[in-house]
C-alpha cells in the first residue's frame, strides 16, 4: 500500500515539472525578449550567441518536458499495476 502512494507522489511531481517546463517554453516563444535577456546574462548560455542560446533554451525545456511526461506515465502505469 505504501508503494502505491510513492507512485502517486511521483506522478504529481512529474506532472508539476511537465507543466512548468511547457509553460516556460510557451512563454519564451510568445515573448522572446525576456528569454533573450536571460540567455545573455546566464553563465550557461552567455558563451553562445543569443539566437543559439534561445534555441537551446527552448529545445531543452521541450526535452525536459518530454522526460517528465515519460516519468509521469511510468508512475501512472506502475500505480495501475498494483490495483
Amino acid at each position: 500500500m505504501q508503494e502505491r502512494y510513492g507512485y502517486v507522489v511521483g506522478f504529481i511531481i512529474a506532472t508539476f515539472f511537465t507543466i512548468s517546463f511547457l509553460m516556460t517554453a510557451i512563454v519564451s516563444l510568445l515573448n522572446p525578449v525576456p528569454a533573450f535577456e536571460v540567455v545573455q546574462v546566464s553563465p550557461l548560455f552567455s558563451w553562445m550567441n543569443p539566437i543559439t542560446g534561445y534555441v537551446v533554451h527552448i529545445t531543452g525545456n521541450i526535452f525536459f518536458a518530454a522526460v517528465a511526461i515519460f516519468f509521469a506515465l511510468a508512475c501512472w502505469r506502475k500505480y495501475n499495476e498494483h490495483t
